[in-house]
């Protein structure tokens, strides 16, 4: 019966630190064996293991182990949820949109994603309602009557689109127009492919 966003985040963080330990602990029982023969790559793969291990039972997302980026690499090919990027989404009022720093749970919720190097995005769930009814004039003019320049949601994409490492190109043809996804970095011909 209460709003405590850091207790619901601690929640979730428990839940996906569980999920992840039970993958850990089911690679290890898989490779201990490979690894004990001196397999190169089960050895790598079994130290690295038992830091992600350590580090689980102590409570801690595994984005917060200092991996090199060789490690990095590695870690990422083995899915765990504590290791991909975060963004926490806060629901604030209305009247709050122009500046969501006089909202208290917001700023901790700030505090605490400055601190775990993650993302977080102030939105109004009640605008971002009576925007989707909307067309793009009128979104627009609600906006403007708002004082901001872009809907929560809008933010929300983009930052996504930004810690994925993810850019859109536009094709326009007779018949259609369609935006493309992809990697950040990525050449044209590379892009063409994706089409």
């Amino acid at each position: 019966d209460s709003i405590d966003p850091l207790r619901d985040i601690e929640v979730i963080n428990y839940e996906l630190i569980m999920a992840d330990l039970t993958t850990c602990e089911n690679r290890l029982a898989k490779i201990t064996k490979k690894a004990q023969t001196k397999d190169k790559d089960a050895v790598y793969e079994y130290s690295i293991l038992e830091k992600i291990h350590k580090c689980l039972l102590e409570g801690a997302l595994i984005n917060t182990i200092d991996f090199s980026q060789e490690e990095k690499d590695y870690v990422k090919t083995l899915n765990f949820l504590t290791f991909k990027p975060v963004i926490y989404v806060a629901n604030i009022k209305e009247e709050e949109i122009n500046d969501p720093s006089v909202n208290e749970n917001y700023n901790k919720v700030k505090e605490l994603a400055l601190k775990t190097n993650s993302e977080v995005v102030a939105i109004s769930a009640k605008i971002e309602e009576d925007l989707s009814g909307l067309d793009k004039a009128e979104k627009q003019a609600f906006l403007n009557d708002l004082g901001i320049d872009h809907s929560g949601l809008d933010e929300l994409i983009a930052k996504a689109y930004a810690i994925l490492g993810l850019k859109t190109f536009f094709t326009v043809g007779k018949d259609e127009c369609r935006g493309w996804t992809f990697k950040d970095g990525m050449k044209a011909p590379e892009c063409a492919g994706i089409i």
